[in-house]
């Protein structure tokens, strides 16, 4: 092999070595940025629960809470908690989608489907889905019916 071949074959090996490295710092930097916007959605998602029922009143959660009162004497009041609940279940719906379409991980899934469950054990919130559930798709419509309205306490 000749020197001028040695140079060669030197200057592909350092440039096969730098393209290798690029490589591997472009798929980490990938990785990393994924993980942001995992972060990123689901403190998003996070905010967005918070701001709802920060909206919602103190004592929405009281077994003895009754939305078709409100909706007979208070009807500025039953407006503004009826627009946060189906915000709260549009959320729920945008959280079953991800899920369905496989753009969340399990260990998300399992978290936001757990506590959707946990505040359908509430009366308001039953209440308020069975006045507005005609207002979302089938196939989250359904789940709701059966998976979560029909749990077991």
């Amino acid at each position: 092999m000749t020197y001028a071949e040695w140079i060669q074959l030197w200057a592909l090996i350092v440039t096969s070595a730098g393209v290798f490295i690029a490589l591997v710092f472009s798929l980490k930097q990938s990785y990393l940025m994924r993980q942001q916007l995992k972060v990123n959605m689901f403190a998003d998602y996070t905010k967005r629960y918070q701001q709802i029922t920060l909206n919602l009143p103190e004592n929405i959660n009281d077994t003895d809470f009754d939305l078709y009162k409100h909706k007979k004497e208070k009807p500025e009041l039953y407006d503004k908690i009826m627009r946060h609940m189906r915000s709260y279940f549009d959320l729920c719906s945008e959280e079953y989608f991800l899920n369905k379409k496989k753009l969340i991980e399990n260990v998300v899934w399992k978290e936001w489907s757990e506590g959707i469950r946990s505040t359908f054990k509430q009366k308001a919130y039953i209440d308020a889905w069975e006045i507005a559930d005609s207002n979302f798709y089938d196939e989250f419509a359904d789940w709701m019916k059966n998976d979560v309205l029909n749990q077991k306490n």
